[in-house]
């Protein structure tokens, strides 16, 4: 069989290959109508990805059936065979920008000060976008000149593969020490959540093989290149017909094909979806709690900040003092959402940026379980939180309501109170002033927990407002440091408070209600006080409680809470 032959059965073999290519990329990329409003620029990654197969599909084929055999060397097809080979060089750099991007939310609550990757990164997107912008538009000027100069015979077409085996290797080489230089930058930072460690890790892992795909080529058309190479002598001389044809398929399987099935797997796509929907298929654990809802389960929002004109705030909710801003209830696009309200005096370019970060990440975490967060009304200097209208709280059902409760669905309570709360923990999120005041009870006393994150604009309304969110329910840790609110929450603070309100609802009896308010710091600090335990209280119960109260070097986890709350039965002695 001659060489043109070997042509035609390699391009043939190529243009199926890639057919096959393109509609495994159309099926898996069904869930654009998914994606988080943080990541929906991911789409043009993915529309680049299939515009790329569908045209790199579209060249095997003409020149496996249209093309005839005596022109597959003039200069148009040389250019229509590099062109997917440009817009993999797009791709790769999009990648590597939502790498980086990654790397910055993934410790985004740690007040590290990254003074390069906030050039490019949250929350200045607008500068990285036109970063990324001038990148793109540079590289498709020089190709574009390439290509004009090759088609005006200015240049011959081994320029093409000359050109491309340096930016194989050169882009290879860059990204390959960029993210060595951010995973150094960020060896001893903690992460966000272990969800975010996961995504960190999987998209890091998916950077190298599209970085290890780009040197194979690189090196493989070095070696080309050389004619004396082994390479480049079982190409062209004295190989086996069938051999030429499998490296050439070969080639396209691991420097492109494998880096295009990665970004399709759904553990990268989910990445960038709603995780609850993805939950949804999945099941989840705590559907026995709340059940799985969308993550805007009342409006499908175009982005976390709201425009005031959409909201109709109706009456009054509540006000407490000192509390975190006035709640109204409202109406957004026709349904009843809360309103809560923070009027500032002021609020600095500096401190309106944290703000907005907050909001975004706040939206993130939104699962069952949690009160839901929908996004925020920004109308300086007025800050406003939109969530969805909440059920009656717990200190409301036990105090107010003076609601009588039968021991076994007080234990059933208990259970689910941890079980929230171990959730949290085992994604790296931790409430810090846990109270009965912001556990809600759903029919059927099915919790939630609502007032999560915030850290820095409660801070702001403490400082400006008067606000606090120590109390009673604080741990002796939060309450000594200063300050009027909790400015970084841990596991420790979550497990003292656990143990306060399991004592509340055995109880029924409000925490420290004979302590005057300014006397508790000093009580709870200084003395060592803790709730009276009762003599009726059974054994198991009276071990979790002491767990959750010991000193910090001694206290409990939720882990062993939780699996002391499951076997315990309040039972009366």
């Amino acid at each position: 069989m001659s060489n043109p032959d070997i042509n035609e059965i390699t391009e043939l073999s190529q243009a199926l290959l890639y057919t096959l290519t393109f509609g495994f990329c159309m099926y898996k990329t069904n869930k654009f109508n998914y994606f988080d409003r943080e990541w929906k620029h991911t789409k043009l990654f993915y529309i680049s990805v299939i515009v790329q197969t569908f045209i790199r599909m579209t060249s095997f084929s003409l020149l496996a059936f249209a093309i005839p055999k005596n022109d597959r060397d003039l200069s148009y097809i040389s250019v229509m065979r590099s062109v997917p080979d440009t817009l993999f060089y797009i791709n790769y750099l999009l990648l590597a920008y939502q790498t980086m991007n990654i790397f910055y939310h993934s410790h985004i609550n740690n007040n590290v000060r990254v003074t390069f990757l906030l050039h490019f990164t949250r929350p200045k997107f607008r500068k990285a976008r036109k970063i990324i912008w001038l990148l793109i538009i540079a590289w498709l000027g020089t190709m574009g000149l390439i290509y004009a100069l090759l088609i005006t015979n200015k240049i011959e077409n081994e320029f093409i593969d000359t050109g491309f085996t340096i930016v194989n290797l050169l882009s290879g080489t860059f990204v390959l020490l960029f993210l060595m230089y951010l995973h150094a930058k960020y060896s001893e930072t903690p992460f966000k959540s272990q969800q975010d460690r996961q995504n960190l890790k999987i998209l890091s892992g998916v950077l190298m093989i599209w970085t290890m795909g780009r040197y194979f080529k690189g090196f493989l058309g070095i070696l080309v290149l050389n004619p004396k190479s082994i390479i480049a002598i079982f190409i062209y001389k004295n190989s086996s017909e069938i051999g030429k044809v499998i490296f050439s398929i070969c080639l396209s399987l691991i420097s492109e094909i494998l880096c295009f099935y990665v970004v399709l797997d759904p553990s990268f796509i989910n990445i960038f979806i709603y995780q609850d929907q993805a939950n949804m298929k999945k099941g989840d654990i705590f559907s026995e709690l709340s059940p799985l809802t969308p993550l805007n389960e009342t409006v499908n929002l175009k982005s976390t900040i709201i425009d005031s004109c959409e909201v109709e705030i109706l009456e009054p909710y509540k006000k407490r003092p000192k509390g975190f801003g006035e709640i109204f209830t409202a109406n957004l696009k026709g349904r009843k959402i809360l309103y809560r309200k923070l009027s500032f005096p002021r609020v600095s370019g500096y401190k309106l940026e944290d703000i907005k970060l907050e909001i975004e990440d706040m939206v993130r975490q939104n699962f069952s379980g949690l009160v839901t967060f929908h996004g925020a009304v920004i109308d300086l200097p007025e800050i406003s939180l939109i969530i969805s209208e909440m059920p009656k709280s717990l200190y409301k059902h036990l105090h107010e309501d003076k609601a009588i409760i039968s021991l076994k669905d007080k234990n059933t309570l208990i259970q689910n109170i941890c079980r929230l709360v171990k959730r949290l923990h085992g994604l790296g999120l931790y409430h810090g002033h846990l109270s009965s005041h912001n556990i809600m009870l759903k029919e059927g006393n099915k919790p939630l927990i609502s007032d999560l994150g915030f850290e820095k604009l409660k801070e702001y309304a403490g400082i400006v407002l008067n606000y606090t969110n120590k109390n009673s329910w604080s741990s002796p840790e939060v309450l000594f440091e200063t300050g009027s609110t909790v400015l970084k929450a841990k596991p420790s603070d979550d497990i003292y408070s656990i143990g306060i309100i399991i004592w509340e609802i055995i109880t029924g009896n409000i925490p420290f209600e004979e302590v005057d308010e300014k006397d508790l710091r000093e009580m709870v600090v200084s003395k060592g006080l803790t709730p009276k335990i009762a003599v009726y209280f059974p054994k198991d119960l009276v071990k979790v409680l002491k767990m959750c109260w010991a000193p910090i070097e001694k206290r409990a986890g939720i882990d062993y809470v939780y699996e002391k709350v499951i076997k315990m039965k309040l039972v009366v002695d």
